[in-house]
């Protein structure tokens, strides 16, 4: 692969449009070691949100099919951390509060 590595973009609307209870910093740094694993950096992109639901991956100079099987892992490893349970809204570090 030529070009720069891989990355996963968390913009400010991130958390807002997957439904989780939580801010994009925390999305951000929960992301991070389960994407190194698959070579893919997590950027954390203040003031932009953006509309499309895709537009966080990027990676410069992989074939296609190189890019769509790293898009599919990389999918797949983000659905994996949104649905633990530190991302509900129950969570002590998540913005909502905790039930009684």
């Amino acid at each position: 692969m030529n070009g720069p590595a891989p990355r996963y973009i968390v913009l400010d609307d991130a958390p807002q449009i997957k439904g989780l209870g939580c801010t994009a910093d925390e999305l951000a740094a929960a992301l991070r070691t389960p994407l190194a694993v698959v070579g893919v950096r997590v950027v954390r992109q203040r003031g932009v949100i953006s509309k499309a639901l895709f537009s966080e991956f990027q990676a410069r100079g992989m074939s296609r099919k190189q890019y769509d099987t790293t898009a599919i892992q990389v999918a797949r490893i983000v659905d994996e951390v949104c649905l633990k349970t530190q991302f509900r809204p129950t969570a002590p570090y998540c913005n909502e509060a905790r039930p009684v």
